[in-house]
């Protein structure tokens, strides 16, 4: 910038010939001041206007890692979900192979007890018919000594 204002004086200095009146030296530098505030002015409005598109590039930028941060919330979230219905179906399978299992082992221990039932009535059975047999064995022994007597009586004519 300096260098431009050193040359426009030097352009300024050789054109004209004639010595420096105040008055054009006042418009000299009049111009030259509205000059430079008008360029310092389109420099401000394009600052300006730069910073404007950048906070609206990075408006956008913030507007898409906001968007992009919420898709891997969702994302996280839904991956919970199906963990914790994963984790319940788990449990349920759980229970019912629990419940299974519970009805397996009620089911032997009622089928341990048949066996133990009919067990003890063939037990029953096997000592009736030994009582029985014991019985009858009883029974004809003291038929046989009766008849004996009184085979043996009527041998004798007792009879």
């Amino acid at each position: 910038m300096r260098l431009e204002q050193e040359e426009e004086m030097q352009e300024l200095n050789t054109c004209s010939s004639e010595p420096h009146s105040p008055l054009v030296l006042t418009l000299f530098l009049s111009s030259k001041y509205n000059m430079i505030r008008n360029k310092q002015v389109l420099e401000k409005q394009m600052i300006h206007k730069e910073l404007a598109e950048e906070e609206k590039c990075l408006g956008k930028m913030l507007k898409m890692e906001w968007e992009k941060g919420m898709e891997v919330q969702e994302e996280l979230e839904c991956c919970r979900k199906q963990e914790l219905i994963r984790a319940r179906q788990h449990i349920v399978k759980q229970m019912e192979q629990n419940a299974e299992e519970q009805v397996l082992r009620a089911e032997d221990l009622y089928q341990d007890g048949q066996r133990q039932l009919e067990h003890l009535e063939q037990m029953k059975r096997e000592e009736r018919k030994e009582r029985c047999a014991a019985l009858e064995a009883e029974y004809e022994k003291l038929h046989l000594e009766r008849r004996r007597s009184w085979l043996s009586l009527m041998a004798k004519g007792c009879l």
